[in-house]
Order: structure tokens, then sequence, then C-alpha cells
């Protein structure tokens, strides 16, 4: 499936040359879960974001973000 998304963004910016990526939404509403969770993956850490509409209408686009966070410990270890 994520190969499928890279794909259509690929297309998307052959056709508009001009797009910048955070111009590109991928709706993870619609579908199976399984898709909704590979295109949710998809916009991790990348400029590419999500949107979802919500059972009432609200759309609410996310720009996702994954890192590693630094533990208590680290800073006991190494601080």
């Amino acid at each position: 499936m994520a190969g499928g998304l890279e794909r259509a963004i690929e297309l998307t910016r052959a056709a508009f040359p001009k797009i910048e990526l955070r111009n590109i939404w991928i709706d993870v509403t619609p579908g199976q879960k399984p898709f909704s969770v590979a295109a949710a993956v998809k916009t991790l850490n990348e400029d590419v974001m999500a949107l979802y509409v919500t059972n009432q209408g609200d759309v609410k686009v996310y720009d996702a973000v994954v890192q590693l966070a630094k533990s208590a410990q680290e800073d006991d270890l190494f601080g």
C-alpha cells in the first residue's frame, strides 16, 4: 500500500510540478483500516499531510512527526 501512496505522490508532483509536498494531503478517512494506517504512516516525518474527516464532518489535518524521546534514565547515566 505504501508503494501505491508513493506512486500517487509522484503522479501528483508530475501533474503539478510547482506543488510543494506540504500542499499534498492524503485522506486517511475512507477505506479499510490497513489503508488508513499505511496512509498515516506514509505521512510520518514527511512534508505530506494526513487529512481525516470526523463523523461530524469536521476536517482535521495532521503533520505528524516521530522522534525518540530522551529518558530520565539517560540523563542519569550520561548527563
